[in-house]
């Protein structure tokens, strides 16, 4: 149990709904918070996006990168400077050399790339798990002013009850003194 929630366990009344609202304004900050922090990861997402595209990827239309055809591009490619090493067009110093470098700088777009989508990702589930809790805040705040109406309506039908049960008893005892007084008449 984490400290808002001990803070609210104590609370009754309406503390205890002021505390729910409290926490609402609180999660909301944080949503916007996420909010921020998306807007700058996917900022790097289409940076990292563009840098792959300049490496012949491409995203379909939700922004999501056809792997299948980035590796089979990057295969030939490949497979071209192979031959190019094979057929005497490059030596391989300079083979070896400008494959290790545009494949350090692929791989590190694609790391980039990815782990911007990671953290977008993370923020949406986090904003979803966030707004899911002001729901069970907003039913917790409905449900509890229901339950306390119900308890108050309880509470009045027990008094009447109470009152009476105390007028039937008063007029069964004047009732009584007045059947005594008549006998001693």
């Amino acid at each position: 149990m984490d400290k808002n929630e001990k803070l609210k366990s104590r609370k009754y009344g309406s503390d205890y709904l002021d505390a729910l609202t409290k926490e609402n304004k609180e999660i909301e900050k944080q949503i916007e918070l996420n909010n921020q922090k998306y807007t700058e990861a996917e900022r790097y997402a289409e940076h990292d996006r563009a840098e792959l595209e300049s490496y012949g990827a491409t995203f379909d239309a939700e922004g999501n990168l056809n792997y299948e055809a980035f590796m089979d591009k990057w295969n030939a490619w490949y497979n071209q400077k192979a031959d190019d090493f094979a057929n005497g067009l490059i030596d391989e110093d300079k083979w070896e050399e400008e494959v290790e470098d545009v494949y350090e700088k692929v791989m590190k777009a694609l790391d980039n790339y990815e782990e911007a989508e990671d953290i977008k990702m993370e923020l949406i589930n986090d904003n979803l798990d966030k707004e899911n809790q002001i729901l069970a805040n907003n039913f917790e705040n409905i449900t509890y002013k229901v339950d306390l109406k119900l308890e108050l309506n309880d509470n009045d039908l027990q008094r009447l009850n109470f009152m009476l049960k105390m007028t039937e008893e008063y007029y069964e005892k004047q009732g009584d003194a007045f059947a005594l007084y008549g006998k001693q008449v």
